[in-house]
């Protein structure tokens, strides 16, 4: 969910923070019943907006308008699938004033069919902690494989996952897997993650980076838990067949293209963070990069060919996250 922790570090995530701007921004919306679109300027704490991203310092913030859905399904019915099994996500529709966490995006449909499709046997059995959770589709993805996951986010959508892990619960526990939802606020981390797993082997995020103030949070969050907050991975033997051995290929600025997920040492004992992306201000990615980078982590793209053949788009990418 893009929207991951936009809210204030207040117990309301409703309240605005006195130190944070808020720019004025232009914002689409969509009739459904008549398809016509209207725009309205408002000046609100981001999280309460879609498509737009503010650049840092003075300049005026970049509007980007998101695309309509690329995968228009039901998913409410269950028309989205993990090996076979329907995952029935119910979402909430944005009324402006509660977030984008309510929604589901599409970079969580690209993440999800990516465990299925590439992960699945590494994903068992394992310990999954995801970030900005929003209606909770990937980390129910990963529980349906297997992994035992917990599902983090701000109050407001913890009654929508709540729902949703409850929906899923006979397959969840079919498969082995289980799913609980916890409070990440990641303006505080520290506070937030004594309800979480003390050995966590994967953190997953989709569509969580999209405004600059998001960024440093996030990474600070990322670092916490993969270093301070962690204690041991589980190891993941070198005859998984789930995860071939790639060499990195070229390298664009600080980051590294890979054939397929980077293989495992037995002895791992950091989490490996998989994020789905899609690029919406490129001074925010920048930030993004630049800041993960100078904390220690190796930024790898996964090639298109390891996605799932029917849910990958040219605009979402994912992203393993090495942290050496």
């Amino acid at each position: 969910a893009m929207h991951a922790t936009a809210a204030p570090s207040s117990e309301s995530d409703q309240e605005k923070r006195p130190d944070i701007p808020y720019p004025a921004i232009s914002v689409t919306s969509k009739d459904s019943s008549s398809g016509t679109e209207k725009k309205t300027e408002k000046s609100e704490p981001v999280d309460e907006t879609k498509g737009v991203a503010a650049d840092s310092k003075d300049e005026a913030p970049v509007i980007l308008a998101l695309p309509w859905k690329i995968f228009p399904l039901d998913f409410a019915s269950g028309e989205l699938s993990i090996h076979g099994n329907p995952l029935v996500i119910r979402e909430i529709a944005n009324a402006g004033t509660d977030g984008t966490g309510l929604n589901i995006w599409d970079g969580s449909v690209v993440l999800a069919k990516y465990l299925e499709h590439s992960l699945a046997t590494v994903i068992k059995g394992a310990s999954v902690v995801e970030l900005g959770s929003g209606t909770g589709l990937v980390g129910l993805a990963a529980a349906m494989l297997g992994a035992k996951t917990v599902l983090t986010d701000l109050p407001y959508t913890l009654k929508n996952i709540e729902a949703n892990i409850k929906a899923n619960a006979p397959a969840i526990a079919a498969h082995g897997g289980k799913a609980n939802v916890k409070t990440l606020d990641w303006t505080t981390p520290q506070k937030h993650a004594k309800n979480l797993p003390k050995k966590i082997d994967f953190i997953i995020a989709s569509d969580v980076v999209w405004v600059d103030w998001l960024v440093a949070p996030l990474v600070a969050t990322l670092h916490y838990l993969v270093n301070q907050h962690n204690q041991q991975a589980s190891p993941i033997g070198d005859d998984d067949p789930a995860v071939p051995n790639s060499k990195p290929e070229k390298e664009v600025c600080e980051m590294k293209k890979s054939s397929a997920s980077s293989r495992h040492d037995p002895g791992r004992k950091k989490p490996l963070v998989l994020l789905a992306h899609q690029t919406r201000s490129t001074a925010t990615d920048n930030h993004l990069w630049k800041l993960l980078s100078d904390g220690g982590f190796r930024i790898a793209e996964v090639n298109r060919d390891r996605h799932h053949p029917k849910f990958r788009a040219d605009k979402i990418k994912l992203f393993e996250l090495h942290h050496s």
